[in-house]
């Protein structure tokens, strides 16, 4: 068998490797017939008849060489949002993408060759010119702006948009029309597991889990719902040991309150409390996982009347069928939020990335 690599010249491939054969044979000071009837040629001359890599293929060949970063801004190392959609998701990210490494990394525009994850803080800490040397480098770049703004001149520089919540997903699919738009469903704080639950209350117990500038109050309201403060900007971890106390999580929000596309993350963590929740309907999220039915919807207009109504409504019926069914909507929540199911949209995740 005899090969001319200038008449194979347009097989790109196999002139690439019988070139690197022949360098090694240099190396090694071995006769060029050695070479020739050598088991790897012959392996490359089978080669030939493939045109191109599979996508697969080269997707492997792409994950060996790029580490994966989730990207924060130190300024903002301990806010809730760099804690959870960093640290924890990586972790997350590390049982399901085996083959690559995974870091949480601080913000700077010096990575050269991987996929980046630019978190919310991450992406306000960047601008344009930045994020220009970053995707010069050979970086593909992925937006995770969570509940953030996302100006359209950032977002040209995206390969992959991810989107936390239904409404950014739909939202982002409109606006950005020539981007991959992406679900990662916000996760839960996974240090609800190593909670006690032993414990569980036998009478209606209801609790308010976050900014209290965030939520609808009233003094009469507060008789009947006990308002535990969280702040974002630090991490506390006291109120995670309340958790048990409560069966029923209150998230009504601000009458007059505009978020950009917030996860339903207090519904999130009801569930995986074992607890059902109340919310008023005009949350989009909520509804979307919820349902119209969900029995512990205020609908319409917020009012203090329709709080304490909903409120006696809802210990009237705890412990019935309409109770049970209210759960058996959280747990399917609890089911679709899990860490496995969070997984597998993150291996979706890298899976694109890496195709790129």
């Amino acid at each position: 068998m005899s090969i001319n690599p200038v008449q194979n010249s347009s097989k790109y491939l196999d002139v690439l490797i019988i070139g690197a054969a022949c360098k090694i044979s240099i190396v090694h000071r071995k006769p060029a017939s050695s070479i020739i009837n050598s088991k790897a040629l012959k392996v490359v001359v089978g080669l030939r008849k493939i045109k191109t890599l599979p996508k697969k293929a080269l997707a492997k060949l792409r994950s060996k060489r790029r580490s994966v970063h989730f990207v924060y801004l130190k300024s903002r190392e301990f806010y809730g949002s760099t804690v959870m959609r960093v640290n924890q998701l990586s972790e997350i990210a590390k049982d399901v993408a085996h083959k690559q490494e995974i870091e949480a990394s601080a913000l700077n525009t010096e990575f050269n060759n991987s996929i980046l994850i630019l978190t919310k803080w991450a992406l306000e800490g960047l601008n344009v010119e930045a994020l220009d040397k970053l995707k010069s480098r050979q970086n593909v770049l992925i937006f995770d702006p969570v509940d953030a703004f996302l100006p359209a001149e950032k977002a040209k520089y995206a390969d992959i948009i991810v989107a936390a919540s239904r409404t950014a997903l739909h939202d982002y699919s409109s606006l950005f029309k020539n981007k991959k738009v992406m679900l990662v469903d916000h996760h839960v704080d996974p240090r609800l597991k190593i909670l006690d639950w032993s414990y569980q209350p036998s009478a209606l117990k209801s609790g308010y889990f976050g900014e209290l500038v965030n939520t609808f109050s009233t003094a009469a309201i507060e008789k009947k719902v006990d308002f535990i403060q969280i702040s974002t900007n630090k991490q506390e971890n006291d109120w995670l040991e309340l958790l048990p106390k409560y069966n029923l999580h209150y998230a009504i929000r601000q009458i007059d309150q505009k978020d950009n596309h917030k996860p339903f993350l207090k519904g999130f963590t009801a569930a995986h409390c074992g607890s059902n929740i109340l919310v008023q309907d005009s949350q989009e999220e909520a509804v979307h996982w919820l349902g119209e039915d969900y029995p512990y919807l205020i609908k319409g207009e917020v009012t203090e009347k329709k709080i304490l109504d909903k409120l006696k409504y809802i210990e009237k019926t705890f412990g019935t069928s309409i109770w049970s069914r209210a759960m058996d909507r959280m747990i399917e929540i609890r089911e679709k939020t899990s860490e496995q199911a969070i997984g597998q949209q993150i291996k979706n995740l890298f899976d694109e990335a890496n195709s790129l």
